[in-house]
């Protein structure tokens, strides 16, 4: 798909190596690809990841956007919040670090493509009310959960002091999370009509 067809840059900015398509498109794509019962990555990665990023900008959002169209990298978005619609206990929070980095904590659940993910993007609620953050892989625990859908693979995700860096400013979690919240939305709907 990456390279036939170009899809993994489709939401991605045109500035930062996408296509910068929108709603109409990716419910267009969703909709084939929903027909074709296709099992890849395109949903949990270019659409909530990708419109994450989008939403959250800055530099480092820019680097994985552009790994993200290229068919370089695929990335998950880790939000207990935005599925669940309730405020979990166990929700991810992150904490500043003394070195300027922080650390995450909590889990996420059904998470769309978060066993074989190259980048995990949380949202995780901070001292300025939810901003973006992407954990360190290495450190995030892993659960594959079975699900009725074999072409939605979905993980629950855990968190002990994750080292993450924040993506684009403090605060941008809510905005984020309308953005994924529309965007997803609209796009599943139309992949379960394809």
């Amino acid at each position: 798909l990456a390279s036939d067809l170009a899809l993994p840059a489709a939401l991605v900015p045109a500035d930062q190596g996408g296509l910068g398509f929108g709603a109409i498109e990716a419910m267009v794509i969703g909709r084939e690809l929903g027909r074709a019962l296709h099992r890849g990555p395109w949903l949990g990665s270019s659409v909530p990841a990708a419109t994450a990023l989008a939403a959250a900008g800055g530099p480092a959002a820019a680097a994985a956007l552009s790994a993200i169209a290229a068919g370089q990298a695929t990335a998950c978005l880790a939000d207990d919040e935005l599925l669940t619609k309730r405020g979990d206990a166990d929700a991810p929070m992150a904490d500043a670090a003394a070195d300027g980095t922080h650390l995450i904590r909590g889990r996420a659940r059904f998470v769309l493509d978060g066993a074989a993910a190259d980048y995990v993007l949380v949202v995780a609620q901070d001292a300025d009310g939810g901003s973006l953050y992407q954990a360190d892989r290495a450190g995030v625990a892993v659960t594959a959960l079975e699900t009725l859908d074999l072409t939605r693979p979905m993980a629950t995700l855990a968190f002990d002091a994750v080292p993450a860096t924040r993506i684009g400013p403090a605060g941008a979690g809510p905005a984020v999370r309308a953005a994924v919240d529309l965007m997803a939305g609209l796009t599943a709907a139309a992949e379960s009509l394809g």
